[in-house]
């Protein structure tokens, strides 16, 4: 991070910059340093200046291409983590979205994971008290970022957000509560999502997949809440 921040990376981002417009990607939406503000990032530092003037650098140089339309989405994880974001925010002049990372995961009290012999009942108070403690609420959570974005002047975005069963089991597993919460804030005009994208992937930290066995009926209730919307 401390060379990023000095320069010596950018010669590669201007090739890359090069390549994307050469490949017709001239307008793509840069994610730089996502998700920074975890520990096991790439791209942390316990330096907060580091990552700015990395990121600063970054945005700078790849400008500079000619016939580049980039726009840059800065994207920290959401939650209260290992470092905090909003103090790594590298100004207005280089930032186009304010890019939040949400899944379902909580680690409040009367959250997840669920206790043994959790019935229906008992899972869906703990999945509200989720989305109420930590995905939405909490010092960190969307309500504090959608508020973050108005206040830079900057339009939100949610590169990526989903399902997930961790091994932790700090996630909810299959939450249709989390999907129409999720629903009903991205299409609030008040909170200003100009983008979303759902995690359709499943990586090693777990499945975060609609369309499998551990989130039966879901691929359902994404396709009515998002179809067409």
């Amino acid at each position: 991070m401390e060379q990023g921040a000095a320069g010596e990376y950018d010669d590669a981002f201007a090739e890359l910059g090069r390549n994307l417009v050469e490949n017709g990607q001239e307008d793509a939406v840069l994610r730089v340093g996502w998700e920074f503000n975890l520990e096991e990032s790439d791209y942390s530092t316990d330096d907060p200046q580091v990552f700015v003037e990395y990121f600063r650098r970054v945005v700078e140089t790849m400008r500079a291409v000619p016939g580049n339309e980039f726009e840059f989405d800065w994207n920290p994880n959401n939650g209260k983590n290992k470092y905090d974001a909003a103090g790594y925010y590298p100004g207005d002049d280089v930032v186009d979205y304010v890019g939040i990372d949400a899944y379902d995961v909580g680690y409040a009290h009367n959250t997840y994971p669920y206790p043994d012999g959790c019935d229906q009942a008992c899972r869906a108070e703990r999945q509200k008290n989720a989305w109420a403690k930590s995905v939405y609420g909490g010092s960190r959570g969307l309500r504090f970022w959608s508020r973050f974005a108005a206040h830079h002047g900057k339009p939100m975005s949610l590169p990526e957000w989903g399902l997930w069963v961790r091994a932790d089991g700090h996630g909810g597993g299959n939450n249709p509560y989390y999907l129409t919460q999720m629903h009903s804030f991205i299409t609030d005009p008040a909170n200003g999502v100009a983008y979303q994208s759902y995690f359709e992937f499943d990586g090693a930290d777990g499945p975060h997949r609609l369309m499998q066995a551990d989130f039966p009926g879901a691929g359902d209730t994404f396709r009515r809440l998002f179809a067409g919307s």
